[in-house]
């Protein structure tokens, strides 16, 4: 890795590091039903509920980072428009088939 004034020098970090804590791990259906809690019901949300959701993600932005945020959701939507189906999900699929 370089950094601005040469070279920095990064140590790996070890697991046996007591200061190190992993992750805990989650049973497999359990984060499965999480994630599906997560996409249910907003596949087929309007692009004005998806703009709310997007300018949640933003913390405290400022009017620049918002009409970037926002122009670039307008982007991707736009782009999924183009593939077929009839919401969000579907169309985000079928871009890697086609």
């Amino acid at each position: 890795m370089i950094g601005r004034h040469g070279r920095v020098a990064r140590t790996p970090v070890s697991p046996a590091d007591p200061t190190v804590l992993p992750a805990p791990r989650q049973p497999a259906g359990r984060l499965a039903a999480q994630l599906s809690a997560v996409v249910d019901g907003r596949e087929r949300s309007s692009r004005e509920e998806i703009m709310r959701f997007a300018d949640a993600l933003l913390d405290a932005p400022t009017y620049h980072e918002r009409w970037r945020h926002q122009r670039a959701v307008t982007r991707i939507l736009d782009w999924l428009e183009t593939f077929p189906g009839e919401d969000w999900q579907t169309r985000w699929q079928l871009r890697r088939v086609l």
